[in-house]
């Protein structure tokens, strides 16, 4: 299920911010490590994904990422070895105009409780950026030990991730405007 919602855009073409905005839920009913979600076509190098779980904290769950499959669809990403069970998976995919680059990847957390530096591929402008950053867990047990604490655009060049505990996978979305 989702909810499309195109924004008109301005009469110049060149003053507004975002050009789609879609979101939706989507239910997670086993264990599988993923789930897709069909969305209406966006230029994915334009867009991001953001996803959240209303959950009890006390629950055996680990967080959940997204990544683009294509242009019409994402996938969640969760990670190996936890029990789910059923959830509801909020999500949204923004698409934006006056996108000049995007960078996605992962990060995988090599020490925990330390800032680690993961380099970009390409030089951005810090001041014209938006960093989005979603985790998931290499492990099943307790999860609540693995987690992202921090991020952020260190440079032109790196982000810096901080995070508690080894087992920390850090999908990140990095979008710079014109």
């Amino acid at each position: 299920m989702f909810n499309s919602f195109p924004i008109p855009k301005p009469d110049s073409g060149t003053s507004g911010v975002i050009k789609s905005y879609q979101s939706g839920t989507a239910t997670w009913t086993d264990n599988t490590t993923t789930l897709d979600i069909p969305i209406t076509t966006v230029n994915k190098d334009k867009s991001i994904i953001k996803v959240y779980i209303n959950t009890n904290a006390n629950s055996d769950i680990s967080s959940i990422a997204p990544t683009f499959v294509d242009d019409k669809t994402i996938r969640l990403n969760r990670s190996s070895g936890a029990t789910l069970g059923s959830r509801t998976i909020y999500w949204e995919v923004v698409e934006f105009i006056n996108v000049k680059s995007k960078q996605s990847g992962t990060f995988a957390s090599t020490s925990g409780g330390v800032e680690q530096t993961a380099n970009l591929s390409a030089s951005v402008n810090p001041l014209k950026c938006l960093l989005v950053v979603h985790q998931t867990s290499t492990t099943s047990s307790n999860a609540a030990n693995y987690f992202l604490s921090g991020s952020r655009i260190a440079s032109a060049s790196s982000l810096v991730f901080l995070t508690a505990g080894t087992g920390v996978v850090i999908y990140y979305q990095l979008l710079e405007f014109s």
